[in-house]
């Protein structure tokens, strides 16, 4: 196994996962993924703005 980039990270994705982490957990969940995302957004409150304030 490769070392990690970050050592006290207890996972780390490959490039190809990272890239495509919500396709191909809503493809492993028969599309159920998508859902508890947007389910949890709105459960949280968070809103889209069209600018970040830092």
């Amino acid at each position: 196994m490769a070392e990690k980039i970050y050592p006290d990270s207890g996972v780390e994705l490959k490039e190809f996962v990272a890239k495509n982490y919500d396709k191909i957990m809503n493809t492993m969940s028969f599309g159920l993924y998508r859902g508890f995302i947007k389910k949890a957004i709105k459960q949280m409150d968070i809103q889209h703005t069209r600018f970040c304030r830092i």
